[in-house]
């Protein structure tokens, strides 16, 4: 398995950058979340769902957007992470067709969720609730819907479309 360093600075303050607070301010008008998977040199990665995923399940989507303002910020110091296998999501919030924030978040390596001025560590619940609103199966052991599957590995197919 392929390992990383990476040095995180400047990314562990613990107030909340204001972007980040005004989002949080507006959970109550989301009304949608697209979500967009880029696979950069990984194009040959096989998916559970499609690259690009819609959702107006209002109360789904405000839960997740209240679970990214709970998130804690990503500490400063040096972090040796897993393969990042360079696959990414785009999460932007919605409001009436509006967006009203935008996230980059990468699964694989030292996973962080980034935008809206905040670097943040994503927990377990987040990629379940993320995995309910694409209606994936959750994450589990040697089945991440997030990552997939590159060619000659055991399949991922964690029982798409549950």
């Amino acid at each position: 398995m392929i390992v990383s360093s990476v040095l995180v600075a400047g990314c562990g303050s613990p107030s909340r950058p204001a972007a980040l607070n005004t989002f949080c301010g507006r959970i109550p008008a989301l009304t949608g979340l697209s979500v967009t998977r880029s696979t950069g040199p990984q194009s040959n990665y096989t998916f559970d769902f499609p690259a690009q995923v819609s959702s107006s399940d209002v109360p789904a989507v405000r839960q997740l957007a209240r679970t990214v303002c709970r998130l804690a910020p990503r500490p400063v110091g040096v972090f040796h992470c897993p393969a990042d296998f360079g696959i990414d999501y785009q999460l932007r919030f919605l409001a009436a067709r509006q967006e009203l924030g935008s996230l980059q978040i990468n699964p694989s390596g030292c996973s962080v969720l980034k935008g809206m001025g905040a670097v943040l560590v994503p927990v377990s619940s987040f990629w379940d609730q993320l995995a309910g609103i694409l209606h994936v199966a959750p994450l589990r052991v040697n089945c991440d819907p997030f990552v997939g599957s590159a060619p000659g590995n055991y399949p991922s197919n964690c029982g798409a479309n549950r």
